[in-house]
């Protein structure tokens, strides 16, 4: 079942973080899906609320294709905005492989932690040109 939680602005960070701290202080494997633009600052925010981050695994719901690291990935800027990575399980979507072994590669890792997760949860936000995780 997919529950829809809107938060107003300045109160989704602290709402976001409780849910994540009481599923992780209970044990649960929790996925935790990123978006890039407007919702990298609560992010950030997020994970600087987090205690213990051992069961917790990061990936991103969306990510413009490139090299590692090139100018629009979202994960360049979630790294470049000092998302603190420590202590978790980060899953990158780019490795430097071409489009097609990128997408199987995604994909794999996607069911895979999906089926070891006992809680998934994904924040994203809506960007000044309307859209939402591409």
């Amino acid at each position: 079942m997919m529950e829809l939680i809107k938060q107003k602005p300045g109160q989704s960070a602290s709402y976001l973080a409780k849910i994540l701290n009481e599923k992780l202080a209970a044990g649960q494997k929790v996925l935790w899906f990123l978006s890039g633009g407007s919702s990298i600052g609560l992010a950030v925010d997020v994970r600087g609320k987090l205690k213990d981050v051992s069961s917790l695994t990061v990936m991103l719901i969306d990510e413009r294709y490139g090299p590692v690291g090139h100018t629009d990935s979202n994960w360049k800027q979630l790294k470049d905005s000092d998302f603190d990575f420590s202590g978790l399980t980060a899953v990158p979507v780019l490795r430097g492989l071409p489009l097609e072994e990128t997408t199987i590669r995604f994909q794999e890792e996607l069911s895979r932690n999906f089926k070891a997760a006992d809680f998934k949860i994904a924040s994203m936000g809506i960007g000044a040109d309307g859209h939402t995780s591409g």
